[in-house]
């Protein structure tokens, strides 16, 4: 049923581009880079942007099957298949266990069933709509987890944009039993450094309740700052390496290097390469304080001491430094853009040089280089992919798979040279 209803909605293009949760070829990743991408174009042209991250409370538990089915109905599928999600949804009860005393039955009535393939595509068809709210501001959806940016040229052009839509959308909610947690719902401010703006405050509200701007925002896995430093994340990221590493130490000497080796791949590895691609333009200061934390624990992982060449370390395991990774990563996001495996809008960010005479760069497969007026905006991924894009060799560019793409770019050394100690 589920592989029916996608293939459905994908054919007839019913599910908003806004969403990227729960859908192939979309990830926290793509929704990340096309957020960001927004702010870093609209300060680099002068403006700037704010953004509002909405808090929905329990809102699996909350969705009205009566509400979902009706707009099932008017997204075109029959009344059979309708029945048949009624039947699906209804006659469900659940109980509660307390000191071994269990509670009688009661019918649950709201809700998409947990740990089911057919949740998640439930509840993403519900809040389908809700983009259409957004007049004033661009939405981003990942699943309940929900942001709108706008764009002016000073803080309260923002605020009245933001404001609007706002109130459009708590409407919205009202009128779909779902619940904002106006507490949890924080605002932010984007600006460059030099920014006359930059310690404005946006005065929003939300069912009568002051929004708080904060300094920091955690959206999607990744802590947010007014200028996207991302010193914020990049503290974070080393604190929680540096537990781990201190575990890994502690265990080391009672186990194996080849399982100390796949700890590191478990434990510490993921938190360096989440969405690494759009961290790729951080400062130096924060590469250096990554590079420290793998090398901490790669040391771990060898069982030798700080004395150790790092240029070793890195040789004797076959691994790769944090720029190195950062790079490669920015390439392979880059090759799902250039052969479309990525969300419309990514596919466009990045255009392939194309000219009628014969030239070298058309036949390296060279991508045309965004245009920034400021440093600020040269963190944006779609000025980094291209860079390092146009770095690599033909045949790598060529390869005819995603898979074999990264086989190949995992075995490229040409990065190798940007070495951070």
């Amino acid at each position: 049923m589920h592989k029916q209803c996608t293939s459905y909605l994908n054919s007839r293009g019913i599910l908003s581009e806004a969403q990227s949760g729960f859908r192939g070829g979309r990830s926290t990743g793509t929704c990340l880079v096309e957020f960001l991408d927004k702010i870093y174009r609209g300060v680099d042209g002068g403006c700037v942007c704010g953004a509002v991250f909405l808090d929905l409370a329990k809102a699996f538990d909350t969705v009205d099957h009566t509400i979902l089915v009706e707009k099932m109905s008017k997204l075109g599928f029959r009344y059979s298949v309708t029945c048949w999600f009624t039947s699906y949804l209804s006659g469900r009860t659940q109980q509660t266990c307390v000191e071994n005393r269990l509670s009688s039955p009661k019918e649950v009535n709201c809700g998409v069933p947990q740990g089911s393939i057919l949740g998640p595509l439930l509840f993403i068809l519900y809040i389908n709509d809700l983009p259409l709210q957004c007049r004033e501001t661009i939405p981003f959806l990942y699943a309940d987890d929900t942001a709108i940016i706008a764009t002016g040229s000073n803080p309260g052009e923002v605020s009245q944009k933001l404001q609007a839509d706002l109130e459009s959308l708590y409407v919205w909610f009202c009128s779909n039993k779902l619940s904002v947690n106006c507490l949890k719902t924080h605002s932010m401010l984007f600006t460059s450094n030099r920014s006359k703006f930059r310690n404005d405050k946006m005065e929003l509200t939300l069912a009568g309740i002051n929004i708080v701007q904060s300094d920091e925002v955690k959206y999607l896995g990744l802590y947010l700052d007014p200028h996207l430093n991302f010193d914020l994340h990049v503290k974070r990221v080393c604190q929680k390496l540096n537990v781990r590493t201190k575990l890994l130490w502690r265990v080391r000497g009672f186990i194996t290097k080849d399982l100390a080796l796949t700890l590191y791949r478990s434990l510490i590895e993921p938190h360096l390469i989440y969405c690494n691609f759009i961290l790729e333009g951080v400062s130096q200061t924060n590469l250096k304080k990554l590079q420290v934390q793998q090398n901490c624990a790669l040391r771990a992982v060898k069982r030798v001491d700080c004395y150790y060449p790092t240029e070793l370390l890195f040789a004797d395991l076959n691994l790769d430094n944090v720029k190195t990774m950062m790079m490669k990563s920015t390439c392979k996001m880059a090759y799902k853009c250039f052969y479309n495996l990525c969300p419309a809008v990514l596919n466009d960010m990045l255009i392939l040089y194309v000219n009628d005479r014969e030239l070298r760069s058309n036949e390296d497969l060279n991508a045309v280089v965004l245009r920034c007026r400021t440093q600020w905006a040269e963190r944006n991924f779609a000025y980094r992919a291209v860079i390092y894009w146009n770095l690599i060799p033909i045949d790598l560019k060529q390869s005819p798979s995603l898979e074999s793409f990264k086989q190949n770019i995992k075995k490229y050394d040409g990065f190798n040279i940007y070495m951070v100690t």
